[in-house]
């Protein structure tokens, strides 16, 4: 059997990994993927250099531009009219990706060829071998950052912003070719009509909305790193500085707006602050002052309605309950995050009262 070598597409999707797509510890083997290959073989059409030359040659350009090796990869084609294309992998040198007929039939091979080099991205950055089966906050905001890295894998292959926006455009629209003009960059003047702060939650979604994927996409083309296609034109330092642009667009548009979960962040530091501040068994002036400034009159004014109406035992109770469930919720939705949000807050009660004992 020829050996297969990844080292230097896996050196070079790596570069490409936005920096919120943590990397999996121990990625697994999806246990279903050779019963899923078969099951392809049977019901679907494997793209060869005979049956699907065209695309056969894209799949062929892309891997080269990708520089990983034919061998690891399967293409299959499915009948359905959704604009959709995915990948699973039974194991690190394995790739199988699934094209939607629709897909192929609306872009040309250049666009898709920016398709193809997504969904390899997922193999490449194992994402399709990390196990990210819960849908809380933190998995859903991973799932978002993967397609970042992976657009950015995708515009790679197709070497083109330009292409890569088409792409986004005809995906978003579901149209064709005919309907659409030669100037693909005048998507970007849709993104200054929509209001810096979403109205919408979006926080539920796996995928980023288009205007964010384009904003993200425009960037990284302006990078030294993607404008001469050379791994020795990498600057660390421009590369975090788009990735900061494009973290501080996630949160107007997307973290920031997931309401439920910003109260519990808030309402758990407020509840950690107020365990700290009484373990005095009093709540000082300066105190209520800090309390007000940070969290806001209207919860001073119901915690001090709290003390007074309660007893000190009932109010230590009440106190640990609260704090103790909202960490529960916590954990559930962030669970890596949990510990910076805590050390957070106690290097604030550390800073601004430091009187008293952590």
């Amino acid at each position: 059997m020829k050996e297969i070598n990844l080292d230097q597409a896996r050196k070079l999707s790596s570069l490409m990994r936005f920096s919120r797509d943590n990397q999996a510890e121990n990625p697994e083997n999806q246990s279903d993927a050779k019963k899923l290959s078969k099951q392809l073989l049977e019901d679907s059409l494997l793209v060869t250099e005979k049956i699907t030359p065209r695309i056969y040659d894209t799949v062929c350009k892309v891997t080269k531009n990708l520089y990983v090796e034919n061998d690891i990869l399967e293409v299959f084609i499915v009948a359905s009219n959704e604009m959709n294309a995915s990948v699973f992998s039974a194991h690190p040198e394995h790739c199988a990706l699934i094209l939607n007929s629709e897909i192929i039939e609306k872009l040309d091979e250049k666009e898709l060829s920016f398709i193809i080099g997504h969904e390899i991205g997922h193999f490449l950055l194992d994402h399709v071998r990390q196990k990210n089966e819960n849908n809380n906050a933190e998995s859903l905001r991973q799932k978002r950052a993967q397609e970042i890295s992976c657009d950015r894998i995708g515009l790679w292959a197709c070497g083109d912003i330009n292409i890569a926006l088409n792409s986004l455009i005809k995906l978003t629209s579901g149209l064709s070719q005919r309907h659409l003009g030669l100037d693909s960059m005048a998507l970007l003047s849709q993104m200054k009509k929509i209001e810096k702060e979403s109205v919408f939650d979006r926080s539920n979604s796996t995928h980023p909305p288009w205007y964010i994927r384009a904003f993200s996409l425009f960037h990284f083309s302006l990078s030294d790193f993607f404008i001469q296609k050379n791994l020795e034109f990498y600057r660390e330092d421009q590369i975090m500085n788009i990735n900061k642009r494009i973290e501080k667009k996630l949160d107007e548009y997307i973290d920031n707006s997931n309401y439920t979960l910003n109260k519990i962040i808030e309402n758990y530091e407020f509840w950690y602050v107020v365990n700290h501040s009484l373990s005095d068994g009093k709540l000082s002036k300066s105190e209520q002052e800090l309390i007000q400034e940070k969290f806001g009159k209207r919860k001073l004014e119901r915690l001090k309605n709290i003390l007074h109406e309660s007893a000190q035992k009932d109010v230590i109770e009440l106190i640990s309950a609260k704090q103790l469930d909202l960490q529960d919720q916590l954990k559930t939705q962030l669970p890596n995050e949990f510990n910076k949000i805590t050390d957070k807050i106690k290097e604030f009660c550390f800073l601004n009262l430091n009187e008293k004992n952590l």
